[in-house]
């Protein structure tokens, strides 16, 4: 018989599930920071850096949600963090029209932190994460509860 994951002693208890959800869910149960970086236009944006708490953008970088254009609705990120992120209005008019967003139109709309220059993208990411890791600790000591209690 299958040992359950919820049995004490279960021999597949730390065992980490691979599927989206699950890494949505562990994603938000980090008590870290986690960041996200896009380099150039994407025509879907990953699902887990919409989970991400800071998305860092370059100036070349486009977004949009394809799925329409596929006759699809939008995966599991783009129907939870999408609208958390942008708000329900927008959500649904990217997902229903499929339209490009460039990097200063994503940044405006709140689905992207910042827009940095291209050359410096990974720089200023760096930055911002040597920044995070240096500060206190007690700050980040608590689940990410912005998305979880929406």
């Amino acid at each position: 018989m299958a040992e359950r994951l919820d049995e004490p002693g279960g021999a597949e208890q730390n065992v980490v599930p691979y599927d989206h959800i699950s890494l949505y869910v562990m994603m938000q149960k980090c008590n870290k920071p986690i960041i996200a970086r896009s380099m150039e236009w994407l025509l879907v944006w990953t699902r887990s850096c919409l989970a991400c708490d800071i998305r860092i953008a370059s100036d070349q970088a486009r977004f949009a949600e394809v799925f329409v254009r596929r006759g699809m609705i939008p995966a599991s990120g783009g129907t939870y963090f999408l609208p958390r992120l942008v708000g329900i209005d927008r959500a649904l008019l990217m997902a229903w029209t499929g339209d490009m967003l460039d990097a200063k139109e994503a940044e405006q709309i709140g689905l992207v932190t910042m827009v940095v220059p291209h050359n410096e993208l990974e720089l200023a990411t760096m930055e911002i994460a040597e920044k995070l890791a240096k500060g206190r600790r007690l700050q980040f000591s608590a689940p990410n509860v912005r998305y979880m209690t929406d």
